[in-house]
């Protein structure tokens, strides 16, 4: 477990990292280190913190990437479910949104976790949604 101030060089706040958060990232938890986290704020007796439930190194090459996945009108839930499982089970760090068919719009969905993109997960979700359905952009 961690208490550490984070700062963007103009204010701070303290946070907490729990100890499984902090067994992963307790390498890179240095002095100046650019960091991404997110969690929930906590207020006590007035004074606002962090407590940190994800928290990774800031990779500028990978800024602004993302997976959008194409879910075509009509697609029933179960296959719905099959996508959710097939992207949990590559995790990663790169966010994924889904893209759903609104009317005449298309909604944007952001899913609350990360994956890792590689080809077997490309391949999997072309084969359940086609072959227009995964792009990395």
């Amino acid at each position: 477990m961690a208490f550490i101030s984070i700062s963007d060089g103009v204010s701070s706040v303290d946070a907490v990292v729990f100890p499984s958060t902090f067994e992963e990232s307790k390498e890179f938890l240095l002095k100046d280190e650019v960091v991404i986290a997110s969690g929930r704020i906590d207020k006590r007796e007035e004074e606002l913190s962090l407590v940190i439930e994800n928290i990774k190194v800031f990779d500028p090459a990978k800024k602004g990437k993302t997976v959008e996945i194409y879910v075509p009108k009509g697609i029933g839930v179960s296959i719905l479910q099959n996508i959710n499982r097939t992207l949990r089970s590559f995790p990663g760090d790169m966010p994924v949104s889904l893209l759903l068919p609104n009317g005449g719009e298309i909604r944007r969905l952001n899913l609350p976790f990360t994956i890792h993109p590689d080809q077997s997960l490309e391949d999997e979700i072309k084969k359940l949604l086609g072959s227009d359905a995964f792009r990395v952009v």
